[in-house]
């Protein structure tokens, strides 16, 4: 059998599976144990290729099953072939030659030999799950619901308990998915972890408790296509770096403050592709990825605090340093797992899949006569916002040491979005150009990023100064590194105005006129 999964998977807490499990006998639910058993290459070729090589046995039979990665969203190709009849102590061999007739036969070449499909492959992990089912109408489409409680086993390791919903479409529109999703969030505080039990099980075999922190990706940009297009493909990209490092965030294992970190990176993507495209309908989500981002930068900024101003007061002989940050919010996990955070990134996922389903643009091979498309004009439209953005930024950065900290924070800002904007476009421009530019509002970036940190810091130490004149000291230390970072803010903002945009030049005049 051969197709595309579509689905959503989602992570319920353990003590909020009691209410799911009555919801769905109510609906006279069906239920399977499924054992599998996954398989590899000692160096995890097909691990890394993204794809998934299973047996598994349900209802009395044992099915191979390969995964890989599909175009779209919440889509994965998937392979199936119905192996023999058997006992579920009794697995047959792999092979992978059983899917070189199936729709990713490319992608298994590349990993393993052809002409021995069964050599190198060994059992990395094996999952037993006690599945639970329901078919759903929405008004979307029909979807399959399905309670997986079980576990995770590898050799030499401890089980890791699996306690996930998979919502999967049978037929209608992907938006049928995010829909019964949101039913999900709302009635059992379900959350989104994109991690597949293949990534689970590799990640346990692996002796690793939790997924790295996912960084920003490349996209590249059709012209020709729409606008809306465009802006799909720079969301998919968003998307993934969110969506991973929240569930990072989210999940029972301690997780990195780096993945907070790049979740923030990730949701100023964006909300820059956003505003690049300018699409008003999005605005709502525009606003409410806002909210989430600075409820993650005040623990950012309780972060850099304790673990860089702290002890760099303390070596300068501070008489008094903070110990803690007063407001700021213990549970982050708590903040990604609500309500208001899961349902925006369903906003965002429906997004996605509406742009994508947008009319494409008429290429300029479209027959003659035909009034031209605006998607062809996409091009240009990026580059008079981003030209919008860079005449602002020049403005400030040649007015920089007469500004007052609020307007340094928002000509920082403004970076940010341009710098992501512009990365987002790089593949319309010219390399050579366009990396240069990057590199200059990098710099200044990270220039302008250190001044806020001392900011903010000194702001926490002027609070503290009221009830603890010791944190005088603290203030002026901060003060004084603040203005002589300042200064370093100037030179790498005036290299930054001389720097070339590789977008579309605009006068000198237009530059500097107010934005």
């Amino acid at each position: 059998m051969t197709g595309i999964e579509i689905e959503i998977k989602l992570q319920l807490a353990a003590q909020r599976m009691g209410e799911l499990r009555a919801w769905l006998r109510e609906r006279a639910a069906s239920s399977a144990r499924l054992r599998a058993i996954y398989f590899d290459t000692p160096d995890r070729r097909l691990a890394a290729a993204g794809i998934a090589l299973r047996l598994r046995h349900e209802r009395g039979q044992w099915v191979q099953a390969l995964k890989a990665p599909a175009t779209g969203t919440l889509a994965r190709l998937e392979h199936e072939v119905v192996v023999q009849r058997g006992r579920v102590d009794a697995p047959p061999a792999p092979d992978a030659s059983r899917h070189v007739e199936g729709p990713m036969p490319e992608a298994l070449r590349r990993v393993i030999d052809r002409n021995s499909p069964g050599a190198g492959l060994g059992a990395i992990f094996e999952t037993d799950i006690r599945r639970t089912t329901i078919a759903l109408r929405s008004r979307r489409g029909w979807v399959e619901i399905a309670l997986d409680v079980g576990r995770i086993a590898a050799s030499g390791r401890d089980p890791v308990a699996v306690n996930e919903v998979e919502i999967e479409l049978i037929r209608g529109s992907p938006l049928a998915v995010v829909e019964v999703a949101r039913r999900m969030v709302r009635s059992h505080g379900a959350w989104i972890d994109p991690a597949s039990k293949a990534e689970r099980g590799h990640l346990l075999a692996a002796g690793a408790s939790r997924k790295p922190p996912d960084r920003a990706r490349a996209v590249r940009l059709d012209p020709a296509a729409g606008l809306e297009h465009a802006l799909a493909t720079m969301l998919a990209e968003c998307r993934r770096q969110v969506l991973a490092n929240l569930a990072g965030v989210a999940g029972d294992a301690a997780y990195d403050p780096e993945h907070v970190h790049q979740a923030r990176v990730g949701l100023r993507r964006l909300r820059s592709a956003l505003r690049l495209a300018g699409i008003p309908r999005l605005a709502a989500l525009d606003a409410s990825a806002g909210a989430l981002a600075r409820a993650l930068g005040q623990a950012r900024d309780r972060d850099v605090l304790l673990g860089t101003i702290t002890p760099a007061l303390a070596q300068a002989g501070a008489p008094f340093v903070i110990a803690a940050t007063p407001g700021a919010p213990t549970d982050i996990r708590g903040v990604v797992r609500s309500a208001p955070t899961q349902l925006m990134l369903l906003d965002l996922l429906a997004a996605e899949i509406e742009l994508q389903s947008a009319p494409s643009a008429r290429r300029s091979d479209s027959p003659p006569g035909e009034a031209p498309d605006p998607g062809l004009h996409t091009k240009e439209a990026l580059e008079d916002a981003l030209a919008r953005w860079h005449r602002a930024i020049r403005r400030d950065a040649r007015d920089f040491m007469s500004l007052d900290d609020d307007a340094r924070h928002r000509l920082r800002r403004r970076m940010k979005r341009l710098r992501y904007g512009a990365e987002f476009c790089a593949a319309l421009w010219s390399r050579k150009r366009q990396r240069r530019f990057i590199d200059a509002l990098s710099v200044a970036q990270e220039a302008l990023g250190r001044y806020n940190d001392l900011i903010v810091a000194m702001t926490h130490y002027h609070r503290e100064a009221e009830r603890e004149p010791r944190a005088w000291f603290a203030v002026g230390w901060l003060r004084h590194e603040a203005d002589a970072q300042a200064a370093r803010c100037a030179e790498a903002l005036a290299a930054l105005r001389e720097c070339p945009a590789p977008f579309r030049r605009r006068t000198t005049a237009e530059t500097d006129a107010p934005a």
